[in-house]
C-alpha cells in the first residue's frame, strides 16, 4: 500500500522521543516500512523515516529560525498542514493516516477523495471539538481512539471511533522474572495531573522506599508537593531525575511495583505497558484506560486517590507473577498488534476504492 502519515508539528519522529505520540507514530511508520509498504511521512526535519516530507518545507521555515513559540508556532502549523492538503490527492496515496493532534487535518481530510483516517490520542481540546463539529454532519473519514475509554468519550462528538490500542516495542524492554523488589517506583512528568505525591504518601504509609524518576524538578508543583517529602523522609523518598530507557529498565526490573497515580482520565498510559514489559506489577487507580490494560494477573486496581489501599497493595503485590506481567505485555501491549490492527483497517478502508477501479 502507498500510505501517507501526517505527524504532529512540534517534534521529529526519532529516538530519544519527545513524548508518547512521537514514539507511537514512529513505531507505526517503521513497522509499515519493514512490511514493505510505500510510506511517505509528513513530519519535522530530522525524523527517522525513509521518505520524509518535512513540515518546515511546507511552512516555509522552522519555528527555531524565527525563535517563536506558542500562538505563532500554531500559525506555522496551520500553514504547513494547509499546503500539504493542496497536493495530497495528487500524490495518489491509497490512504492517508493523520496523527497530528491538529484541527486542520480533520477538516481538510474530510474533503479528500483519498481514504482518510484520524487517530485520536488525547481528549478533545476546543479546536478539535470545533473540527469534529464541522465534519460530523457529512463524515468522509474514519476515526480511531487509543482506548475504549477514549472512544466512549469521543462518541459524544462523532460516531464511536474504532479502538486501536497503542503498542510499544516489547523487545526493547529486558525482563527479570524473579525479583520481588525492595522498593517501588514512580516515573513520569512531575505535575498535578500525574499526582506523584500520592505515590509518595502510599510508600510512606507502607514504609517501603520509593524511587521517583522523570522531568519537572524545580517547577511549582515539584517544589510544593515533592520537595518537602524528599527533605522530611530521605530514607524513604528518593528522586533521581530524568533517566533514559535503559536506566529505567534496570530500575523497573528491581522494583516491587510501579505506582500509576494519574488523577486525570489517561487516554492509554504507556508507562503501564512499559512496566509490564519489564515484568513489573502495576498498582493503579481504577480509571482512564488502566482497567483495559491491567488484569488481576498483572496489577491491582484501586479507588482513586486511596493511598491507604495503595499502601496495602504494595505488600499484596508480591504475590503477582512477573512472568504474567510480561505475558500481558506481549499479548496486549506490543507494537506488532497495533500495526496489524491498523493494516487491517487500511485494507478495509481502501477496498471500496479498489472495487470501483
Amino acid at each position: 500500500m502507498k500510505i501517507g502519515i501526517i505527524a504532529h508539528f512540534r517534534f521529529p519522529l526519532r529516538e530519544p522521543y519527545a513524548g508518547g505520540l512521537e514514539m507511537i507514530t514512529h513505531h507505526l511508520v517503521k513497522e509499515l516500512e519493514n512490511e514493505g509498504h510505500d510510506i511517505t511521512v509528513f513530519a519535522r526535519e530530522g525524523s527517522d523515516c525513509q521518505n520524509l516530507r518535512s513540515l518546515e518545507s511546507y511552512a516555509g521555515f522552522s519555528p527555531e529560525q524565527l525563535q517563536i513559540e506558542g500562538d505563532l508556532e500554531e500559525r506555522l502549523a496551520e500553514v504547513a498542514y494547509a499546503r500539504i492538503f493542496r497536493e495530497i490527492d495528487d500524490l495518489k496515496f491509497d490512504l492517508v493516516h493523520n496523527h497530528s493532534l491538529h484541527h486542520l487535518p480533520i477538516i481538510l481530510g474530510n474533503e479528500l477523495q483519498t481514504p482518510f483516517i484520524t487517530s485520536l490520542h488525547t481528549p478533545a481540546f476546543p479546536e478539535i471539538k470545533l473540527a469534529l463539529h464541522c465534519v460530523r454532519a457529512n463524515l468522509n473519514q474514519q476515526f480511531t481512539a487509543v482506548s475504549e475509554n477514549l472512544s466512549n468519550y469521543y462518541s459524544a462528538y462523532i460516531p464511536k471511533p474504532k479502538v486501536v490500542y497503542n503498542g510499544i516495542d516489547i523487545e526493547k524492554w529486558q525482563f527479570s522474572p524473579g525479583n520481588s523488589g525492595k522498593y517501588c517506583i514512580w516515573y513520569g512528568r512531575f505535575c498535578k495531573e500525574k499526582a506523584p505525591h500520592l505515590a509518595i504518601e502510599a510508600a510512606i504509609l507502607a514504609q517501603l522506599p520509593i524511587v521517583l524518576a522523570g522531568p519537572g524538578e524545580g517547577n511549582e508543583y515539584f517544589e510544593e508537593m515533592i520537595r518537602p517529602h524528599l527533605e522530611k523522609y530521605p530514607e524513604i523518598v528518593h528522586f533521581i531525575g530524568h533517566v533514559d530507557q535503559q536506566e529505567l529498565n534496570i530500575l523497573l526490573n528491581d522494583a516491587r511495583a510501579f505506582l500509576f497515580t494519574s488523577v486525570w482520565e489517561e487516554p492509554y498510559g504507556l508507562a503501564i505497558a512499559e512496566s509490564l514489559a519489564a515484568g513489573t506489577p502495576v498498582i493503579s487507580w481504577d480509571k482512564g484506560a488502566a482497567p483495559e490494560i491491567l488484569t488481576e494477573e498483572c496489577g491491582i486496581l484501586l479507588p482513586e486517590a486511596d493511598v491507604n489501599s495503595m499502601a496495602k497493595a504494595l505488600h499484596a503485590c508480591t504475590e503477582i507473577s512477573r512472568v504474567a506481567c510480561r505475558e500481558r505485555a506481549l499479548n496486549f501491549c506490543g507494537n506488532i498488534q497495533m500495526v496489524r490492527a491498523f493494516t487491517s483497517l487500511y485494507e478495509r478502508s481502501i477496498q471500496p476504492k479498489k472495487e470501483l477501479c
